[in-house]
């Protein structure tokens, strides 16, 4: 099922224009988006496998899902319903032919997450976004409403694992062919890495800033790592490192930071839903 909401923005337009973009195995990032994969695929089967049920049900919630590209992991997790939101759709379009293939069910709403979600998208005891919200921290309003769509998304204790922009990193970047980052001003900058993104404006917070803000939305933080970091951690302990990753693109991989938060019980479900 496909709901649109037509969102006119530049991030759209960048990911409609990539939406049946297939990666070319002889690419030089293609070891890259392995070791992404492989990012991804270790926090969904720490955080996805052993959510609880709800009605019989494995659900969770993904904002930022892109093409569908993590639907085979949340096979894997046995997940049995997969909410996805994402700007494009075009990007949803081939994420529910993925889906329909993998016999995985899953709802699509085209939304920019600059905006409140709809009240009928329910709620999860899991909420994933990967990559993806360095587009809503503009401002103060923008960043507010995210966190208050995750908030209102989770049930109580439920978890939101992002992966996002490390702002530490950003603002010193070092030197590097991989990609560039041009400073607009401390907190935005035009962000180019290869054919995964081309000049795209994208926004970052500072982990004092992002934790303040989500405790007033109800949501704790239980773990932060930096990419690179958390690579290094779970190297020698993984069964999938040589099939699925790379320890290559260290400098790129210290551009990122996980974050998992939970949601605190007796913080309620907001009935506000418009833009703040």
């Amino acid at each position: 099922m496909l709901e649109t909401d037509n969102p006119a923005t530049t991030v759209k337009a960048h990911y409609d224009d990539r939406a049946t973009n297939k990666r070319d195995r002889d690419s030089p990032w293609y070891e890259l988006f392995r070791t992404h994969n492989w990012v991804k695929s270790a926090l969904i089967a720490e955080f996805a496998s052993s959510m609880p049920k709800k009605g019989g049900q494995k659900r969770l919630l993904d904002l930022g899902i892109g093409r569908g590209g993590d639907a085979l992991k949340y096979k894997h997790a046995k997940i049995d319903h997969v909410s996805g939101v994402d700007v494009s759709a075009m990007s949803l379009l081939e994420a529910a032919r993925r889906f329909l293939a993998l016999g995985l069910k899953g709802t699509f709403v085209a939304r920019d997450l600059q905006c409140a979600l709809p009240p009928k998208i329910g709620t999860f005891s899991r909420v994933f976004s990967f990559f993806t919200l360095q587009y809503c921290f503009r401002d103060l309003g923008t960043t507010r409403t995210v966190l208050k769509s995750i908030s209102d998304a989770l049930e109580p204790n439920g978890l939101c694992i992002m992966i996002i922009p490390d702002q530490s990193s950003i603002n010193d970047p070092g030197d590097s062919e991989l990609y560039s980052i041009e400073r607009v001003d401390e907190h935005s900058y035009y962000f180019t890495m290869g054919e995964a993104v081309q000049r795209c404006l994208e926004y970052s917070i500072s982990d004092a800033d992002l934790t303040r803000l989500a405790a007033e939305e109800g949501l704790q933080s239980t773990m932060t790592s930096r990419m690179d970091e958390f690579i290094q951690k779970r190297w020698e302990v993984c069964p999938l490192r040589k099939r699925m990753a790379s320890t290559a693109f260290p400098d790129v991989h210290r551009l990122y930071r996980i974050f998992v938060m939970r949601k605190r019980e007796g913080h309620l479900r907001s009935t506000d839903c418009t833009k703040v």
